[in-house]
């Protein structure tokens, strides 16, 4: 219970639900042969993080509904797919990127330890270069949106942690 901060509507009248027999007969997540090869997930995943191959995954399995919803995400992947250099430097960006999410999990049951609440700080500290890699690009803008820059949680981790204690080897 103590993870639980808020309650965040399910609504599945926004996304079109899939049986698994579909899923399986769409081969959204495993080949004709039943493995992972073949299936639209092994085409489509170039993502650079966990997280990110956790929200393709999603996607897949959870086609969206509303129009301008699905507008907005072909509009972003058009706009990455038309600019190589922005593409290229995103994706930089994101491969240094630790598993946001199973940090945060660590820390709020409160089994991280130093050096994960230090690789929090390191991906927080790259999300202003990642906005600013965004640019002023409409079609970005609403990725960009849900990358909120934490200096306070930065500058806490700082002076709570030597990282120089806990980046050494032995």
């Amino acid at each position: 219970l103590g993870q639980l901060s808020r309650l965040t509507l399910y609504a599945p009248s926004s996304f079109m639900a899939l049986d698994e027999r579909t899923r399986r007969n769409l081969e959204l997540f495993s080949g004709s042969r039943g493995t992972e090869d073949g299936s639209l997930l092994s085409v489509l995943d170039l993502t650079e993080t966990a997280m990110g191959g956790r929200l393709l995954r999603r996607w897949l399995g959870q086609p969206l509904l509303d129009i301008a919803a699905i507008r907005q995400r072909q509009a972003a992947v058009a706009e990455l797919a038309r600019h190589i250099a922005l593409r290229k430097e995103t994706r930089q960006l994101l491969a240094h990127q630790a598993d946001l999410e199973r940090l945060i999990n660590r820390i709020r049951t409160a089994v991280a330890g130093p050096r994960e609440v230090l690789a929090l700080r390191h991906n927080l500290e790259r999300v202003p270069r990642i906005r600013e890699a965004l640019g002023d690009n409409p079609p970005l803008a609403w990725l960009k949106e849900e990358l909120k820059p934490q200096p306070e949680i930065i500058g806490l981790i700082a002076t709570a942690i030597d990282p120089d204690r806990w980046n050494r080897r032995g």
